[in-house]
């Protein structure tokens, strides 16, 4: 990685390579955006909005979680929302409802409690 660059201006690098676009014009283009926004994120300069990591997670088809360094797998893993069992579909309500320091905490004190229950020895793998 480039110093001071950062993940994501490396990952959108390559996957903007990846997917053939060799110049950051006809990047720009295709996200409907200026060359030079593309360029700054490139050069670390600029970090893009939510919206923007949204458009870009969604035209590569990786989560933002890649692309921000958060994860270093790449596709978005989705299911259908009738793969999903009412307890979910209510946990993502709940978890949408909160603020991004909120989900934060939350998903700690998720780690916590799984973590005591493997220690106990209740813990039991679920399939998602």
């Amino acid at each position: 990685m480039e110093k001071n660059r950062g993940v994501f201006a490396e990952r959108l690098i390559a996957l903007r390579k990846e997917k053939g676009f060799e110049s950051q014009q006809k990047f720009a283009e295709k996200l409907g955006v200026s060359r030079g926004l593309i360029g700054n994120y490139e050069q670390g300069t600029r970090k893009p909005d939510h919206e923007m990591l949204c458009l870009i997670a969604n035209f590569f088809n990786v989560s933002v979680d890649y692309l921000l360094g958060q994860t270093n797998i790449k596709k978005n893993l989705s299911v259908t929302k009738n793969e999903l069992s009412p307890e979910i579909h209510e946990l993502i309500k709940i978890y949408n409802g909160l603020s991004m320091q909120n989900r934060i905490a939350w998903l700690e004190r998720g780690r916590t409690l799984l973590d005591i229950e493997k220690e106990s020895g209740i813990y039991k793998k679920q399939e998602v």
